[in-house]
Formats: structure tokens, sequence, C-alpha cells
């Protein structure tokens, strides 16, 4: 079920989601968050993800010296 779920998050690009869901579930600590914080931990890692991708393509497109 687990790696459907990667799969299917990499496939529909939200690589921060996948990239979260993934350390989540090596990581002990999860059984500490409640559902909403996790789905919330997960929203915040795909925005941050996507910030920063946008950021990098903007650095890269101002063909800086």
């Amino acid at each position: 079920m687990n790696q459907k779920t990667l799969e299917k998050m990499r496939q529909l690009s939200l690589f921060g989601m996948h990239d979260a869901f993934k350390t989540s579930l090596e990581n002990p600590l999860k059984e500490t968050l409640t559902l909403d914080q996790f789905v919330a931990q997960l929203i915040n890692s795909e925005w941050d993800d996507r910030k920063n991708r946008n950021i990098d393509r903007a650095l890269k497109s101002a063909n800086f010296r």
C-alpha cells in the first residue's frame, strides 16, 4: 500500500509530499502526530518544495554572472 501511494505521489509530481511521506515511514515519531498534524506536515512539505523549486528556476533564468 505505501509503495503504491509513494508511486502515485511521484506520478502526480508531488515530490515534496513524497519525500515527507517516505521520511515519516522511516521515522518512529509519526505515531505522536494526529491525522490533521500529519496531513498538515505533508502539505507544508509540498508547499516548501514547490516554492524552493520556483526560486531555483528563477535564479537559473536570471543568468547572474
